[in-house]
């Protein structure tokens, strides 16, 4: 694709199914499969689709799609409203789960505008904060969340035994 594409962001529905796995399918092996040795890479394949199909439909549940005006799919974002916590009661959280862009539509303006959709959701379900994690080596992704307003507040360690 180039500069002159222009994408726009959707609701996933339920004819989306495809498309959508192969997006959170994407991630799994750009970003989680060259960071995590212990993911299942193959797991929306297998669960992906059960998963759409289950959420689509649930309110607490939003699922974007950035479709070019070719009518291909590149890219998704799924975000949960989250039950307040006893620990954390008057906590009221939107968590963005999932987000990708294909890396021919990088660069072009869609994560922020897909990070600007989430967050009008996550007002919309009136949410006081919302979260979103990221592998600490993926610098793209945390540097798009950062000019996005999100703000560093736990850090996971993690060590072999």
């Amino acid at each position: 694709m180039t500069a002159d594409t222009t994408y726009a962001i959707e609701r996933a529905r339920p004819q989306d199914g495809a498309a959508f796995t192969a997006s959170i399918a994407g991630l799994f092996t750009e970003d989680g499969g060259t960071r995590d040795p212990h993911l299942d890479t193959t797991w929306p394949d297998h669960h992906g689709a059960e998963d759409f199909v289950r959420e689509l439909d649930d309110p607490n549940h939003l699922h974007l799609l950035v479709r070019g005006d070719d009518g291909r799919v590149y890219g998704h974002l799924i975000g949960v409203r989250r039950q307040p916590h006893p620990m954390r009661p008057s906590a009221r959280t939107a968590v963005l789960l999932s987000m990708r862009v294909a890396p021919e539509a990088r660069r072009q303006g869609v994560a922020n505008r897909l990070v600007g959709d989430f967050m009008d959701w996550a007002r919309q379900q009136q949410a006081n904060e919302v979260t979103v994690s990221a592998y600490a080596s993926n610098h793209p992704a945390l540097n798009c969340y950062r000019r996005n307003g999100f703000q560093d507040f736990e850090i996971v360690l993690r060590a072999e035994p």
